[in-house]
């Protein structure tokens, strides 16, 4: 090989690898937990999923926000309104040959919205327009992401050249694992109080779209100094519908019930001299 050559294809290689780290955007693809009816009851579960840190959540509870590579993203639907029920729990596992350690502090937040998807370019913290959106919410350089924990938030792609192009996401509500020692001191945490590598949460949803981001909970501080953002943490996400008692069956047994009482009550009658 020439010189030249080798020294382009090194000029190329170094590009692409630093490059790389940006390719994570945010995608659903094996992560669309599906349609769900909160009038019947379903279970969905998706196991041996991972995420490339320990504190993505907790550093989204920062005024200078979190960066969205380091939650992972799912996606489902409602078609009905009603009450989900969302376990998230840390799980050890092996992949391909590599052991992955369980996210000790699992938290997350839920959202009425969606990313951009394919064949759309995907979403990123930094494309042109989420770092003007962001310079022009937060203030120039007030910002390590686009994610925020406790709040709604926008993202755009490559494409994006107006804030009318940007995805919308709104809280609708969010839990963590553990206590403040934990996940830190910000207003508004929704904790369950026991750091035990699991956390539940059942919200009470309208029909539609929803994007669901989960992360590690364990908070270090504003630059996330100590925390590990190249490791690989795995946990296991469980969509549950908890359907109310029906209106039919509510008047079914109320009509039963009084059967039984005008029964008795007419045989108490009969019996008196």
């Amino acid at each position: 090989m020439k010189p030249r050559i080798k020294n382009s294809l090194g000029l190329l290689l170094g590009w692409l690898g630093m490059i790389s780290p940006c390719q994570s955007h945010i995608s659903y693809v094996s992560r669309d937990l599906g349609s769900l009816d909160p009038l019947h009851p379903q279970v969905v579960v998706l196991s041996s999923q991972t995420v490339t840190s320990d504190f993505g959540w907790a550093s989204g509870t920062d005024p200078n926000l979190g960066d969205s590579h380091k939650l992972r993203a799912f996606k489902f639907f409602l078609s009905n309104p009603g009450d989900l029920q969302i376990r998230v729990e840390g799980l050890s596992f092996i992949k391909g040959s590599l052991p992955i350690s369980p996210l000790l502090r699992p938290a997350f937040s839920v959202y009425q919205g969606l990313a951009h998807e394919a064949p759309a370019a995907l979403d990123h913290d930094s494309s042109v327009i989420s770092a003007l959106y962001n310079d022009t919410a937060y203030g120039v350089g007030n910002w390590q992401g686009s994610f925020r924990s406790l709040g709604d938030w926008k993202i755009g792609n490559d494409d994006g050249s107006s804030f009318s192009d940007l995805s919308s996401f709104t809280h609708v509500g969010h839990a963590a694992d553990g206590s403040a020692a934990n996940y830190g001191a910000a207003a508004g945490i929704f904790g369950d109080g026991n750091a035990d590598g699991m956390v539940v949460r059942t919200l009470s949803l309208n029909s539609g779209f929803y994007s669901l981001f989960i992360g590690g909970a364990q908070y270090y501080d504003l630059l996330n100094t100590g925390g590990d953002a190249t490791g690989s943490y795995g946990f296991s996400v469980t969509l549950t519908t908890i359907p109310e008692p029906s209106s039919s069956g509510l008047f079914v047994a109320s009509a039963a019930l009084a059967l039984v009482l005008r029964r008795r009550f007419s045989s108490g009658r009969s019996s008196t001299p």
